[in-house]
C-alpha cells in the first residue's frame, strides 16, 4: 500500500468521492462539488484508491481532518497509522501546529493512544498539537 497526496491531474475525483460508505446522493454531490481534493491524502493499492483522509486546510497554523477512511479489507491499525502519520507530516511541513478532528466515541478512545485529546464528551472533537 502506498500513501500519498491526491493528485487531481492523475486521480479521479469521482473515485475519491465514492471512497466511503455514504449514501449515493452524498457521493454524487461530492463527485461534482468536492472541496479542495488536492488536500486529501490517499492510500493506493495496485492502482486502486483504498483509503483517504480529507483535510480542510485554509492556510492557517491549524487544520481539520474531516474524514479518515479505509475500505473494510484494509482496516488495520497499521494502515490507519500510516495514513495518519503521512497526513501529520504533510501538515507539519506546511507549518500547521494544531490538528482538529471529529470522531466517534470508539475512534476517540483509539486516537487517545496517539495523543489526540478529547475536548468534550458530547461532540467528540479531538485536538492534537504537532
Amino acid at each position: 500500500m502506498i500513501i500519498r497526496r491526491f493528485n487531481p491531474e492523475k486521480d479521479s475525483v469521482k473515485d475519491l468521492a465514492r471512497l466511503n460508505e455514504h449514501p449515493n446522493e452524498w457521493q454524487e454531490w461530492m463527485a461534482t462539488q468536492y472541496p479542495a481534493p488536492e488536500n486529501a491524502i490517499v492510500a493506493e493499492d495496485k492502482g486502486e484508491l483504498v483509503g483517504c483522509i480529507h483535510i480542510f486546510d485554509s492556510g492557517y497554523p491549524w487544520a481539520v481532518i474531516d474524514g479518515w477512511y479505509l475500505k473494510p479489507a484494509y482496516r488495520t491499525m497499521r494502515n490507519a497509522r500510516m495514513l495518519g502519520q503521512f497526513a501529520e507530516s504533510q501538515l507539519r511541513r506546511r507549518g500547521v501546529k494544531l490538528i482538529g478532528l471529529t470522531a466517534s466515541v470508539q475512534m476517540s478512545k483509539v486516537l487517545k493512544r496517539y495523543k489526540y485529546n478529547d475536548t468534550t464528551k458530547e461532540y467528540r472533537f479531538l485536538l492534537r498539537v504537532l
